[in-house]
């Protein structure tokens, strides 16, 4: 049986944790997770399976644990022709490659609401943001 699932985040910025610095706030990605739910009710694509994360009304909900448990959602129990969407919209971030498969030698990641301004504490680069 055929799958569809999709994990739609959008990340404001605009209650950041007081324990981290801020990353600078954006105006966008609410509508953007609006929209995607909007374009997806009107393709000929539907996914039985849709949740959305955003920090509209709670940060928690897209703090990097929340996140990856979300992400781990999604792909769990996928087979080859199952259907998979995940869309975000925030900030992003680049930290040096774990593997040689990057030519540029940095691996692009997605910024949970918790992650600290740079990633500059010791572990940080290990904790967040997410990659």
């Amino acid at each position: 049986m055929r799958r569809t699932k999709a994990l739609l985040i959008g990340i404001n910025y605009h209650q950041p944790n007081p324990s981290f610095n801020s990353w600078g706030p954006l105006s966008g990605p609410h509508r953007d997770v609006r929209r995607m739910l909007e374009f997806l009710s009107l393709t000929p694509w539907t996914y039985d399976e849709i949740r959305t994360l955003t920090d509209e009304a709670d940060p928690t909900k897209v703090y990097r644990n929340n996140i990856i448990e979300n992400l781990e959602w999604l792909v769990e129990g996928s087979s080859p022709r199952d259907s998979l969407l995940l869309h975000y919209s925030g900030h992003g971030y680049q930290r040096p490659t774990r593997s040689p498969t990057e030519d540029d030698g940095f691996d692009e990641t997605i910024v949970p609401a918790d992650c600290p301004y740079p990633p500059s504490r010791p572990g940080s680069d290990e904790d967040c943001p997410v990659g």
